[in-house]
This record gives structure tokens, sequence and C-alpha cells, in this order.
């Protein structure tokens, strides 16, 4: 079985709603998810897990951010009638 899943978001900063120390701008981010699972038997199956998150902001008067964070797994599943 795979399974994937993506959720992309933007936003953009209203100007009337900025606060003083804040800079206007666009952000996107998004998460993603890749799963890939074997069924052995009955019983048992392996799979591996991806988690991905990227977010990428542009401003107008300060410096922009890019980030990107990834996580993995390995799990077993057991079933048990």
């Amino acid at each position: 079985m795979v399974e994937y899943n993506l959720h992309a978001y933007a936003g953009y900063d209203i100007p009337f709603a900025k606060q003083d120390n804040q800079s206007l701008g666009w952000e996107f981010f998004s998460f993603s998810e890749l799963n890939i699972e074997k069924t052995l038997n009955e019983t048992v199956s392996l799979g591996l897990g991806n988690q991905l998150y990227l977010k990428q902001a542009i401003f107008e008067e300060a410096e922009n951010v890019f980030q990107i964070a990834h996580s993995g797994s390995l799990y077993a599943k057991l079933r048990i009638k």
C-alpha cells in the first residue's frame, strides 16, 4: 500500500491589520506525507513513513525565510484477532 498526502497553504498579511514590528509579505507552507506499507502475512505488516514540512516567506521589509524539516520512520503493525 502506498499513501500520499499533501496540504499546501498561502497567506498574505493584511496591511491595515499589521502590527508596528511586523513586515508585510507572503507566506507559503506545505506538509506532505508518504507512507509505504507491505503486508507480510495475515498478522504482520512493515512500513516506512516520511513527513516533510516546507515554508517560504517573502517579506517586503524583512529578511526572507526558508525552512525545511524532514522526519522518517520505520514501523511494524501487528494484528491481534
